[in-house]
This record gives C-alpha cells, structure tokens and sequence, in this order.
C-alpha cells in the first residue's frame, strides 16, 4: 500500500519519493519529487535529486530543468553545476559543459574524483595541458587508483613528451596492476617515441603477454 498526506508538505513528498526508489518505483517517485518542488521550490537538494531520477527515467529535458532550478535556487551547489557539466557533455554541447564545469570547479571542495573527471573532459576536448595539470591534481587529492584515469592520464603526459613524469607514472601503475598489459604497453609506447628500442621491446611483449588478441 502506498500513503498519502494528512496535508500538502514538501517534506512528506521527499520522504514518499525516497519511500517508492526503495521500491523501485522510480516513475513514482519523481511524481512524488516534483510535487515536493512545487510545494517548496526554494530546496536545492529536491530540485537536485529530481533531475537525477529524471536522467535514470531517461527524461533528460526534465532532467536539464531540474538541475538548472537548482542552481538557482541554491547557487552555491557545485553538483547540480557537475550534473549540468555531465549532461551537456552528453548532448555535444561541449562549450556549455566547459562553462558549467568550471562554475563546479570555483565551488567543489578538493576532491580527487572530480578533479579526475574534470582532466578527462579537458582532455577530450584537446586541452592537454590544462587536463595534466587536473590530473595531476586528482592523484594528490587521492583519485588516481584507477586504471582507466592512470591510463589516461599516461597517455595525456605521452602525448605532452613528459616523458620523465610518463615513465613514473607508468612504472607505478605497473607496480599496482601488474595484470593490467595496459600499462607495459604505455611505457614501450613512451619509450618507442624516445627511439629506445631495445628498452620498449621487453616492455611490449609483456603487453602481449599479458593481454593476448
């Protein structure tokens, strides 16, 4: 069975909402959200969590307005920025997305994760500098015990020629995955570029080795 309220209040309507996404009822709860919003339009974190389940929904033009009611109802929400940064990505709408990450980046605190996320999106966009410099970031913030952001960040310092930094880089992630091929193939490559064949060949047949086909 489901409930109703004695009265209209918001807070009721978010409690029903987080109710039915225990019970997999997402299409549900984001009736029971957006009644909630329109009963308390000045909460942030309603707002916020509408255009998440709307995203979930596959609704992103509902998911879009969600998000930028947020901000604007809270300016200083740097995850509703990140949402809007992640959504327009997306769409394609890159210049947009840029905007909105660094309107995210003046208001997140230190956090390694979406340092990460923000070298990656720079690095799509051809930002190679600007997207070391986060990556670099978000391995002194502690995100970088990933294979994915080790690899890509690898490559971003390969492409740089900072081969120094590259080869340690590589050498670490070849200490802390040592089943991953990736990564002896990052560092042949590297050493490939430096003309240092008889150091890269070992290196690539680990790689083979270790990630046959």
């Amino acid at each position: 069975p489901d409930y109703e309220p004695a009265g209209e209040d918001a807070g009721f309507y978010r409690a029903l909402a987080r109710w039915r996404l225990i019970r997999h009822e997402e299409d549900r709860a984001l009736e029971a959200l957006e009644r909630a919003a329109a009963l308390d339009p000045s909460s942030g974190d309603t707002w916020r969590q509408l255009g998440t389940v709307a995203l979930e929904r596959r609704q992103p033009l509902k998911a879009r307005a969600a998000w930028q009611s947020a901000v604007q109802a809270d300016p200083d929400g740097a995850e509703a920025y990140r949402a809007l940064a992640r959504l327009s990505t997306q769409q394609g709408r890159r210049e947009e997305a840029e905007t909105f990450y660094w309107r995210a980046a003046g208001l997140q605190r230190p956090d390694g994760e979406f340092a990460a996320e923000l070298g990656g999106f720079l690095r799509e966009a051809g930002r190679l500098p600007l997207a070391a410099e986060w990556y670099r970031s978000a391995m002194s913030l502690g995100g970088g015990e990933r294979p994915g952001f080790l690899l890509a960040y690898g490559r971003v310092l390969n492409e740089l020629k900072a081969w120094e930094l590259g080869e340690q880089l590589a050498q670490f992630a070849m200490r802390r995955f040592p089943a991953d091929g990736a990564f002896p193939l990052l560092l042949g490559e590297m050493q490939l570029e430096q003309a240092r064949w008889q150091e890269a060949e070992p290196l690539l047949a680990r790689a083979a080795e270790l990630s046959p086909g």
